[in-house]
């Protein structure tokens, strides 16, 4: 299963304040680890910026929305405690808590800059953390950057994407700062090897590339061929990416090799990876979120 989404966690936070008990934060966000039942996997899943655990970034959200509605109070910081108004709700017999329950609170519609005169409390688009909105947007922004960095990969020419896709395992790190570290093979008998690069910085060791620039899904004998053209050359790694995608016998091959070891990377990965490691790519614009320095505050007592 997946983790549940941000409205899930309202009502079972609160019912973990039913005790009465002062709690912090980090221990409502072990209480709903156990309570969705999350798997390792679920508990290691962090936010698309990868700052955050996503199941203790929700939790912790959680915390605050039900105590911006007054259902929780805050006694001493970072720590809280039920309030009148949450065990009132607790009562209510509810089978969820979602936003449009929380703007009957005056206060929380200030706090979601809603117009406390307006009775229409209706969202129509799901309710996310604001952690998860700016995620979202970024990947929004990101997925329509890729979306042009393969259209404009597709109006070049095959010599211009071998060349980028050397430069593209430079800009990863392999080779040092070796001026010779990436080269575009030859056209004539480079046995479908379009590119080498050294793995490390003296070039005790190689990497070959094959690159294609089409819109066709690579198949297992494509792969088999650039596998027999490593052997040939006496290579043992390989990363074969393409601006499309592989068929499940090309990935199966790949898994079964022994000798050899082939990565492979498709259109999708191949420009996240030029977005990540800013390739044919410049930043626009810088947004700072800032978060609690307990440190400093705890300097002084």
């Amino acid at each position: 299963m997946a983790i549940p989404k941000f409205e899930e966690f309202f009502l079972p936070v609160l019912k973990f304040f039913e005790d009465n008990s002062m709690h912090t934060k980090v221990e409502v966000s072990k209480y709903t680890a156990e309570y969705f039942n999350l798997t390792n996997e679920e508990m290691n899943e962090r936010t698309s910026g990868g700052n955050s655990l996503r199941y203790k970034d929700r939790a912790g959200w959680a915390v605050d929305y039900l105590y911006r509605a007054t259902l929780l109070n805050r006694v001493e910081r970072g720590k809280y405690i039920i309030s009148t108004e949450g065990k009132n709700v607790l009562g209510m017999d509810l089978q969820c808590i979602d936003n449009n329950f929380l703007l009957q609170y005056d206060s929380f519609k200030e706090f979601q800059n809603v117009d406390v005169t307006t009775d229409d409390n209706t969202y129509e688009q799901e309710v996310l953390s604001p952690s998860d909105r700016i995620n979202e947007a970024l990947l929004e922004i990101n997925n329509n950057l890729a979306s042009n960095i393969l259209e404009e990969i597709f109006s070049r020419d095959s010599d211009f994407f071998e060349k980028l896709v050397v430069d593209l395992l430079l800009k990863m790190g392999y080779g040092g700062f070796r001026e010779e570290a990436g080269v575009v093979t030859q056209k004539t008998n480079d046995g479908g090897i379009d590119g080498i690069i050294n793995e490390d910085i003296l070039g005790l060791d190689k990497i070959a590339i094959q690159a294609k620039r089409h819109e066709n899904t690579i198949s297992r004998p494509d792969i088999q061929k650039f596998s027999g053209a490593l052997s040939g050359m006496g290579i043992k790694k390989g990363v074969f990416i393409t601006t499309s995608n592989f068929s499940k016998g090309a990935i199966d091959y790949v898994k079964q090799l022994h000798d050899t070891s082939i990565v492979l990377i498709d259109g999708d990965k191949l420009a996240k990876l030029m977005i990540k490691f800013d390739l044919g790519t410049s930043t626009k614009e810088i947004y700072y979120v800032n978060d609690m320095d307990m440190d400093y505050f705890n300097y002084y007592e």
